[in-house]
This record gives structure tokens, sequence and C-alpha cells, in this order.
């Protein structure tokens, strides 16, 4: 099966809003073996979208589009959408009734009056959507399955992931593609490429890099021919990789040690100063956080450090906020004050201010200790502000990756970074 994605909307043209959607949406077939053939970005209006239709029809026998199902004048999906069919735009009594229960009074009382919402092509069903007020659209064609889906991401990807996973399953799709993700940290990509390059196989498997200041998605995709080859090629990358490989499903590296931690009955503390929170915001982005995570501290003054986690003064004077010395009193307080297993505590130069040559923007120090041992490592980020505090956190959850997995004294970092 293959499929056209169409994003509408004029600010996606204009670039004032990310198109996220055609990502999220692009992931989601090719997970399910299905080809993106092409992906059109069009403005709001009945003639654009009719004409990409049209386009799209003799190229795909999935169309997927997103956008333009609102309330507002530049809302026209719907109308396109019948007027692509050939048909009427019907109004279902139910589905206004429904509707007016759940549009909220912020958007005025006359709003519920209106048809907009519950008006459909003719031929079409309803998409449930379960975190907002407008439904999306399907219809069968025969030929080729349209869906229509709300431009709002979040809207759009629940609806995805519930609504057209639901009716893509009555269908019996061929295969074409295998793929597997595979979700990396402490590592950069031309590191990954060395590591598996002299596995690639010759022919039939594709690879793509997705990097970002989280880590590294390298997506491996194959034609059904290749399923071998791919299976051979999945060991071979989880082998040369090892523990830079956290998981090979959609879970984001803070729901992979909260299992851990949760598993071994184990807990933790962090004490955050370049970081102010991101560290401790990151862990509780899981739910039930709380079982394994009891304290988090931001200590971002030196009268900070001295008062809630007992580094003494004469290190700060001596040695400066940014340096071994001082992360590893922070570890060492946050783990005294909160009785837990394992503590992290970060202090660095975030810039773009405050840097100078010996502490250069950028430096950072990691301090992960436990009741026996401490371990610091030195990091030389590259990048703004907010990036510089991104891959610390990163690093520092890496760093209790391998203590969990019972690896980090020997382990041999790609990062950059120096234990010292």
């Amino acid at each position: 099966m293959k499929a056209e994605i169409i994003t509408i909307g004029d600010e996606l043209l204009q670039g004032s809003v990310e198109n996220v959607n055609y990502r999220v949406i692009s992931k989601f077939l090719y997970e399910l073996g299905i080809t993106v053939v092409q992906h059109t970005s069009i403005r709001d209006s009945v003639e654009a979208i009719v004409r990409a239709l049209e386009q799209a029809k003799n190229n795909a026998d999935m169309i997927i589009c997103t956008g333009g199902l609102g309330p507002t004048s530049d809302d026209v999906t719907r109308e396109a959408a019948a007027k692509f069919m050939g048909v009427k735009l019907v109004d279902d009594p139910d589905m206004r009734e429904k509707l007016s229960l759940n549009i909220p009074d912020s958007w005025g009382k006359k709003q519920k009056e209106f048809h907009e919402f519950s008006s459909i092509p003719e031929g079409g069903t309803w998409l449930e959507n379960t975190v907002g007020v407008v439904p999306g659209i399907f219809v069968d064609l025969g030929k080729n399955l349209l869906f229509f889906l709300p431009g709002v991401p979040i809207e759009m990807e629940t609806m995805l992931t519930n609504e057209v996973l639901r009716i893509l399953k009555k269908y019996k799709m061929d295969r074409e593609i295998y793929s597997i993700t595979f979700r990396t940290v402490g590592i950069p990509e031309i590191q990954i490429h060395r590591k598996i390059e002299k596995h690639i196989p010759a022919v039939g498997v594709d690879l793509a890099y997705y990097p970002s200041f989280k880590g590294v998605d390298l997506i491996v995709t194959a034609k059904k021919t290749y399923r071998k080859d791919l299976d051979k090629f999945r060991k071979e990358i989880e082998e040369a990789l090892g523990l830079h490989v956290f998981s090979k499903s959609k879970l984001e590296f803070e729901d992979v040690i909260g299992q851990m931690l949760a598993n071994q009955q184990k807990r933790l503390s962090v004490a955050e100063s370049c970081t102010g929170g991101m560290l401790a915001s990151t862990l509780i982005n899981v739910s039930g956080a709380s079982s394994y995570f009891p304290l988090g501290i931001v200590t971002y003054s030196n009268e900070a450090k001295i008062t809630e986690l007992n580094v003494d003064k004469n290190l700060l004077e001596k040695h400066g906020a940014v340096s071994k010395e001082v992360a590893e009193a922070m570890a060492r307080g946050i783990l005294e004050k909160s009785s837990t297993d394992y503590s992290l505590a970060l202090s660095g130069v975030a810039g773009p201010t405050g840097g100078t040559p010996e502490k250069p923007v950028g430096l950072v120090f990691i301090a992960l200790a436990d009741e026996k041992n401490i371990h610091v490592r030195k990091y030389n980020f590259i990048g703004s502000r907010n990036v510089v505090r991104q891959q610390a956190v990163m690093s520092a959850l890496f760093m209790l990756w391998l203590k969990l997995n019972n690896t980090l004294e020997s382990f041999k970092f790609n990062d950059g970074s120096k234990k010292v």
C-alpha cells in the first residue's frame, strides 16, 4: 500500500507553525509497512485542496489530510472533500447533538447552533476525537482510502493511533516494507555509522539517521524481499552499539530509566545548578516517578549549595562552582539529604555568557554517587544555552543507565567526555 500526506494550512506555508504532523504520520505509516510516496503542503483553499486530492488519488492508495476542520472561516476541508468526491455535505443530527455537549462555552453559545462540525460528505464516516472537539472523517472510495484529521498535533496523533489504526486493521494490507527503530543515547551519528558500517548489507537495506539533542534514532528499513537481511543486520547493530541502544520502541529514555529504577527498587535524587530543574522535570515526565524519585533540588547560587547541600564554602572559593570537587560535594549532599540509593549532580557554564578561557561555555561536570562510590565526568558541550542544558540532562541519565547496568566503571564512552 502507498500513501500520500497532505497538510493544509496557510500557517505552514508561512513558516509560522512547524509542520510536525507530516513527520508523525510518515513515521506511523512506515512502522505499518506503508510507503509514503509524497507529501504536499497547501494553503487553506477549496481549489488547492481539491487539486491536491485529484493528484494524490493517482499516486497513492491512501490519502491522509490534516487541517482545515475547525470553526473559522479558513477551515474549508469539508467543503473541498465533498467537491472532490462529487457529493453533497449532509448534516448529521446525532453528531450535532453530541457536539453541542462538547463545544466549550468559551467558543460562544451561538456556535452551538452552527452545523459546520456535524456536516459530512455523503458516504463518509466519523473518526472520534477523544482529546478535542472536532471529529475527523473517513471515506472509502474503493480505489482510495481518505482520512481527514484535525491539524492540532495532539488531536491528530491521537486520532491517528486510535481511529486510523482501527480502520486499517480491517483491510488486508500487503506489507511492502519492514522497519526497526534503534533509539540511541551517548553517541553521535558519525560514531554509530563507524561502528555498524562493515555490517551494512550491500543492497536491500536502507538507513536513516535522525539526530536530536536527546540522541540519535536510527531507522533501518527493508522491502519484503530482504526481510532476512534486515533480521541479520538487526542483531549485528545490537551487538555493535551495545548499551547505546536503549529502546527499539517509542519509549523515551526517561521511561526506560524509570522502569529500571522501579524494577531494581532503587531511588534517585538530583541536585542541579546549570540545568535549573530540567533533569528533575525530565524524570517526572513518567507517570509514577514518585516511587523512585523523591527529591530534586536546584541550587543555582553558591549560597544555596552551601545551605541546602552542605557544600564547603572553602571548596567553592578554591575551585569554583563549576568544578569536579563541587559536583562531587553536591552529589554527596543530596544523597545524604534524601537517603536515596543514587544521586546525580550537575554544575556547568550553560552560556552564552559566563565563560572564561579556563572554564568555557559548555563545560559541565556531572557526578553520580551511591553509598560507596562517586563517579564524575567532564563534558564540553557545544550549542545554545538550552542545547547545553539538554545535552547535560541526557548525559547524566546515560551515566545512570550504565550504573543500573553495572557497566559505568568499565564503559568506553563515545561522547568526548572524560572521567575526572
